[in-house]
C-alpha cells in the first residue's frame, strides 16, 4: 500500500488514493456483501437521468476560496470549514445555491437550480429528491 501525507490546510492526513485496490479487495472479500436490484427484490429499475446546471460565476468562485482559504469572511458574517467534513458541507451548501453562516443566519447565494428547474419542468408534475 503506498500511503502518503497529504497537506490540507487544517493539518496533515493519510492519502490511499494510490493504494493496491484489488489487494484491498482480496482481504476483505469475506465481509463484504454485493447485491444487484435484482438480487435485493427490486421490481422496477431505477433509471437516473443527471442534468447539469451553470451556476453563476459568484457560486465557483466562493467555492475556490473556501477550499484555498478554508474560511470566507464577509462584511457581517463568516463561513468557516475548519475541518474536512465541514468543508464538504460548506462545498455542498454553495453548490446548491446558499450558504449557512457560523452564527446560523443564512442566504441564498445562487438560484441558478432552482430557475433550471422553474423553467424545464414548467407544467410538469415534479418530485426531487436531493
Amino acid at each position: 500500500m503506498n500511503v502518503r501525507q497529504k497537506n490540507m490546510g487544517f493539518g496533515m492526513i493519510n492519502d490511499y488514493s494510490d493504494a493496491n485496490i484489488q489487494l484491498i479487495n482480496e482481504k476483505i472479500k469475506d465481509y463484504m456483501i454485493y447485491f444487484t436490484q435484482k438480487d435485493a427484490g427490486f421490481s422496477s429499475k431505477v433509471n437516473e437521468h443527471v442534468l447539469k446546471v451553470e451556476m453563476k460565476e459568484v457560486t465557483y468562485n466562493l467555492a475556490e476560496r473556501l477550499k484555498k482559504d478554508l474560511l470566507i469572511q464577509g462584511k457581517d458574517e463568516l463561513v468557516l470549514a475548519d475541518s474536512a467534513v465541514k468543508l464538504m458541507s460548506k462545498l455542498h451548501q454553495l453548490y446548491s445555491g446558499t450558504i449557512k453562516f457560523e452564527s446560523g443566519n443564512n442566504k441564498v447565494i445562487d438560484d441558478s437550480k432552482a430557475q433550471f428547474i422553474k423553467q424545464h419542468f414548467k407544467d410538469k408534475k415534479l418530485l426531487i429528491f436531493y
